[in-house]
């Protein structure tokens, strides 16, 4: 079987866009987890990152972002009904969309950072550790 694969990434500290715009491609269910965030650069990264996923997804579903309805799994993993798979990942300003048809898919993206040394003697095995050396 073969699957076609893309891989979307974005900066979500693009400027020049407002969150009062991004909010207008948002369901009322994601303005309202938007709202819990306590620190104004966490809610424009969390509205960054759904509206251009609903961007992004709109052009394989034909529709227009703002009409694209989730649904959630036991775990709370948005999905589409349908055939378009799809997982996004985010770690500080950066945004991962894999989107694929017919299929699972699970994507991750993590921030580099150094690690300390005490954390890695204690957490991580002897061959990670001999990799970090």
């Amino acid at each position: 079987m073969t699957l076609n694969v893309d891989l979307w990434v974005w900066d979500l500290d693009v400027v020049g866009t407002t969150t009062r715009s991004l909010r207008s491609l948002m369901s009322p269910d994601e303005i309202a987890r938007a709202d819990r965030f306590v620190r104004p650069l966490s809610t424009q990264r969390f509205c960054t990152g759904r509206a251009k996923m609903r961007e992004i997804l709109a052009t394989y579903c034909k529709r227009r972002p703002q009409d694209l309805s989730f649904e959630y799994g036991p775990n709370g993993k948005p999905y589409l009904p349908g055939d378009i798979c799809f997982n996004l990942s985010h770690s500080e300003n950066w945004a991962t969309l894999g989107v694929v048809r017919g299929a699972d898919i699970g994507v991750d993206v993590q921030k580099f950072r150094t690690v300390e040394p005490g954390v890695a003697h204690r957490f991580f095995s002897k061959a990670e550790n001999l990799s970090l050396a």
